[in-house]
Order: structure tokens, then C-alpha cells, then sequence
């Protein structure tokens, strides 16, 4: 009896793809997704321009809105943005179709590039969390500085972006790659 339902699921599933599956377009790259697909309103009116005491402009991304109005919200505890949340943030505006010619996509994708260059601490990994005054959390449990998932995923979506990032702004790519390097380092230092 637990291999028919099996079955029965798988069918269900493979049935739902057949329906649901559309023709990727030959036009666009691989990792392009069709923006007719994605609304990224509500992305929009999380991200937030940030200034870092080094100087640099860069944005974040609320990591919480509170029904009905949808407010942003921060934690007093952790911050209000975060490296991952941010992280996930430039994979879908750099996925967007409209990343390609569309300045103000790029311009959103480059400063949130720009949060999780800044995040990066001197030993390599990366602090997770910003406060509301635009001080890294560098002593939270869920944004230490060490080998740890938000690291891992500021190296993805970096080494995920550079190519992309260089053919719109090589300084910035530069930087990426810098950053890319000093955590391979420290990586294959603690972990190797």
C-alpha cells in the first residue's frame, strides 16, 4: 500500500510539472528568471539605503513587516538587516531579467553588494546582523564572525555575482573578488 501511494504521488507531482512548466526563453542567460514571474514589490519596500562609519553607501533589507500595513520592523536584539537576508536579496535582482538594462535594479543589486562587502570582518568571515544606527552586531549569537551559514552565504551569492557585477562596474567586482579571496583563505585555514 506504501508504494502505490508513492506512485500516486509521483504522478500527481510529474502531472502538476507537465501543466505548470513553460518553455525557458533562448534569449535570456540560464540563471535569468522571467520577471513577468517575480513581483518584487514588496522586496522594494524592504530595501533600505544604509550608511557604514567607514563611509560607504550601501543598502539592507528589513528582515521584518507586521501585518495589516505591512510596517517594517527590526529586532532590538539582532538588528534590523542582515547578510543573509541581503544575500538572498541581490540573487533575485541579479536574476531579474531586468537586471541587464534596468540602472535602477542595478543600482539596488550593487548596494546591497556593497552591505556584504562591508559585513566582511578582518579575520574573513562575515557579521550577519546591522543595527538601526548603522552599527554591525559583532557579538549576537546569530551574527558572530565565524565559520558559519550567513558567511556561506555571502560567498554564494558573491562568487554567484562577480562575472555578472564586472561587465556593470569592475571596481565593485574587484572588491568581490578581495573578498571572495580573504575568505577562501581563512576557510581553508580553519577548515582544511
Amino acid at each position: 500500500m506504501k508504494k502505490e501511494i508513492q506512485l500516486a504521488l509521483c504522478l500527481c507531482a510529474i502531472s502538476c510539472m507537465a501543466v505548470t512548466c513553460k518553455k525557458q526563453s533562448t534569449n535570456n542567460p540560464p540563471h535569468v528568471i522571467d520577471s513577468s514571474l517575480v513581483n518584487t514589490s514588496h522586496l522594494d519596500y524592504l530595501y533600505i539605503p544604509v550608511t557604514f562609519s567607514t563611509g560607504t553607501n550601501a543598502a539592507g533589507v528589513f528582515i521584518y513587516s507586521e501585518a495589516p500595513d505591512y510596517h517594517r520592523v527590526a529586532d532590538a536584539d539582532e538588528g534590523f538587516t542582515c547578510v543573509d537576508d541581503v544575500a538572498r536579496a541581490v540573487q533575485v535582482y541579479v536574476r531579474s531579467s531586468k537586471f541587464s538594462s534596468d540602472t535602477s535594479v542595478q543600482n539596488k543589486t550593487f548596494n546591497l553588494i556593497r552591505f556584504i562587502l562591508e559585513m566582511q570582518s578582518s579575520n574573513g568571515y562575515f557579521y550577519n546582523f546591522l543595527f538601526t544606527n548603522n552599527t554591525i552586531n559583532t557579538n549576537g549569537a546569530t551574527s558572530i564572525n565565524n565559520a558559519n551559514w550567513w558567511s556561506w552565504r555571502a560567498l554564494y551569492t558573491l562568487s554567484e555575482t562577480a562575472p555578472l557585477v564586472r561587465t556593470k562596474d569592475s571596481q565593485l567586482a574587484d572588491k568581490i573578488d578581495a573578498a571572495i579571496a580573504k575568505l577562501i583563505v581563512t576557510i581553508k585555514t580553519d577548515l582544511v
